[in-house]
């Protein structure tokens, strides 16, 4: 469903980020935050929960509730991966665009001023009527296959996927009754991480 989260009353919290002083206080915003998410995808979660600990006020479209935003998305971004995060009509990207963003103190003091203080544009995405919601299918392998859209990768993930690829994950025997099946050695890895990453050559 589209939940608008609000942190209404002031709260000082310590940080160590140095643009913590930005978001100390309510944040009333003239504009919109819109974020296209998926069920169970964690850099979603992520982004959602730094939008939170900003106290940024934002839209959630579950593109499992809302079929109908799927296409439109994709045409706007060219991307199929969530989440996809607009500042009124700034597209920012997806959630390691985000954190980059608000490392980056001018620029993301630029985005929050103009959501704070103008109004969405006509090209800004709307957030779809609520009441055009449909029940999220249980079965993830079903709801994976409709949807056309997946979590953005993840490099480890990308790394985990090459080497499971790769032909280093084998039997190894380890004395005469001992068989580490579907594994690797540090010597193996080590080897192939120097060899496709060109490492150290």
């Amino acid at each position: 469903m589209i939940r608008i989260w609000f942190n209404s009353f002031f709260r000082k919290v310590e940080s160590k980020t140095k643009w913590r002083s930005l978001i100390i206080e309510k944040m009333d915003l003239k504009g919109r935050i819109v974020i296209y998410t998926i069920t169970g995808c964690p850099h979603c979660l992520r982004a959602k929960s730094k939008l939170r600990e900003l106290e940024l006020p934002y839209t959630d479209v579950n593109l499992d509730n809302f079929p109908q935003c799927r296409e439109p998305l994709a045409e706007r971004t060219g991307k199929n991966t969530v989440p996809q995060i607009f500042f009124n009509a700034t597209h920012i990207g997806g959630n390691d665009d985000f954190q980059k963003l608000v490392e980056e103190r001018e620029n993301f003091e630029k985005l929050v001023e103009d959501v704070k203080n103008t109004t969405p544009p006509p090209e800004a995405p709307v957030p779809p009527d609520p009441s055009t919601a449909v029940e999220q299918d249980q079965d993830k392998s079903k709801k994976d296959e409709s949807s056309g859209f997946s979590c953005e990768p993840d490099e480890y993930a990308k790394l985990v996927k090459e080497i499971k690829s790769s032909d280093i994950i084998q039997n190894h025997r380890a004395g005469l009754f001992t068989v580490h099946k579907n594994s690797f050695s540090g010597n193996d890895l080590v080897d192939w991480i120097v060899k496709a990453k060109a490492i150290g050559g």
